[in-house]
């Protein structure tokens, strides 16, 4: 009987089916982090996760929606798009049963029942659980965008 998965981990003895698998989880396990990006120093123990940070400055997008041609640099952020089709909302409050298709969105929500606050305006030092409603307030009150702090 040949394994599936002839790769095991020497420290632990968990086993991989590619040899790759079995690096980056050594590496995820002694810290090491072979890729940097240039531009800002920024470490990264596996090199796809190296690739996607880079497309943040490059601005490539790779993931195109079917349906209408919008591009995206992350197939995550393409997926959230395509639930503007879909109307799929896969993430539930257990407070209220309501859906959300953003887990953002679901977070933001469950503050309004703890009532925190992590957006402090940087004008007046009112807080706020949304930073869209704060920056909005900022421009309203004093008639520019101010740089919001968050909560610390």
């Amino acid at each position: 009987y040949k394994s599936k998965q002839p790769y095991p981990c020497s420290e632990c003895g968990k086993c991989f089916s590619h040899k790759t698998r079995l690096y980056i989880y050594q590496r995820s396990n002694t810290g090491e982090k072979p890729y940097v990006y240039p531009k800002c120093g920024k470490y990264f123990s596996v090199k796809l996760s190296f690739h996607t940070h880079q497309r943040s400055y490059t601005g490539e997008k790779l993931h195109t929606c079917l349906e209408c041609g919008k591009c995206f640099s992350y197939k995550s952020r393409l997926y959230i798009y395509q639930r503007s089709y879909t109307g799929e909302k896969p993430y539930v409050c257990l407070e209220c049963g309501k859906y959300f298709s953003v887990k953002a969105s679901l977070h933001t929500h469950q503050r309004s029942y703890t009532e925190e606050k992590l957006y402090t305006c940087s004008e007046c030092g009112k807080c706020f659980s949304e930073k869209p409603f704060s920056s909005y307030m900022t421009e309203i009150s004093y008639g520019e965008k101010a740089v919001l702090g968050t909560r610390g």
